[in-house]
């Protein structure tokens, strides 16, 4: 599973408290196909997808779809 960095769980969790999603939401990656190749997207949610991967590290919480999981890991 992905393993976040002290500099990337702080940068997380100020992106999420700045973004005002809630004490439930975090940041979402995606993985968008594009000719071929995977892309990763990135938006603050409320919560995780159906589906989605939860990595919480120190107060930073990520939701990975299946395919950024898969891309991440």
């Amino acid at each position: 599973m992905l393993e976040l960095s002290a500099e990337a769980v702080e940068v997380i969790r100020d992106i999420v408290t700045e973004g005002g999603v809630g004490s439930d939401g975090g940041l979402r990656i995606s993985g968008v196909a594009d000719n071929g190749e995977t892309a990763l997207d990135f938006e603050l949610a409320e919560s995780p997808v159906e589906g989605d991967a939860v990595v919480r590290e120190s107060g930073a919480v990520l939701f990975l779809d299946e395919t950024a999981a898969a891309v991440l890991d």
